[in-house]
């Protein structure tokens, strides 16, 4: 009976462990390919973060970075989203695993520049290519906020876009008949002194700021 027991045991460590053998773990990363669908104004950047790693399921430490956030985003990668706000609101980040790490731009400015110019280098400046640019629109404001009337071009063309809400929270004026909505874009952007940046499926709109 003793030995028949032991044999027992001996066969359900081995279905074990080819159980076990058969499933492989995470690759790191692996949550930044997931794809999320989010529409937020002015959300605090920390909370925002927090939305995505739980999306995610990563695990976010480090610093706290300042300011606010807007964006519309249909079935986007979380890497491209928090790529576009590395653009937007000068920060950097590191993934080990599925830990997640913040550091604020100051910290080590030469490890932010090496971020930015990783996320500059797959990402396409001011000839942005975004299917939906080429939709023509026609509208009328006056003293509208930033935020919105860019949310309203970006609806209108089926875009996805990101900014920084403390960067661009002023208002403008604008008066367009029969005009392509990268023209719009363009001389918002001109306007305020901002960059359009493609980041995979998503317009980041980021203030060129003098460092």
């Amino acid at each position: 009976m003793r030995c028949r027991s032991q044999l027992s045991a001996v066969v359900l460590v081995m279905v074990l462990s080819g159980l076990c053998a058969g499933v492989s773990a995470p690759a790191p990363g692996a949550g930044l390919e997931i794809r999320v669908t989010v529409d937020v104004r002015d959300m605090a950047l920390n909370d925002f973060v927090q939305f995505l790693s739980v999306k995610g399921g990563f695990t976010v430490d480090g610093d706290s970075i300042d300011g606010k956030v807007c964006i519309m985003a249909d079935s986007v990668r979380i890497e491209d989203i928090l790529d576009a706000l590395v653009l937007t609101h000068r920060f950097y980040f590191e993934v080990k695993g599925e830990n997640l790490t913040l550091y604020r731009a100051v910290k080590n400015r030469a490890r932010y520049e090496a971020a930015r110019k990783r996320v500059e280098a797959k990402a396409e400046r001011g000839s942005v290519s975004i299917a939906g640019l080429e939709e023509r629109i026609a509208v009328q404001a006056q003293d509208i906020s930033i935020k919105d009337i860019l949310k309203f071009y970006c609806k209108k063309g089926h875009l996805n876009f990101v900014l920084n809400s403390d960067d661009l929270a002023g208002t403008t004026s604008v008066s367009y008949q029969d005009t392509q909505i990268r023209a719009a874009l363009n001389d918002l952007a001109q306007e305020v002194g901002a960059d359009l940046w493609e980041v995979g499926d998503l317009l980041a709109v980021a203030k060129i700021v003098e460092e």
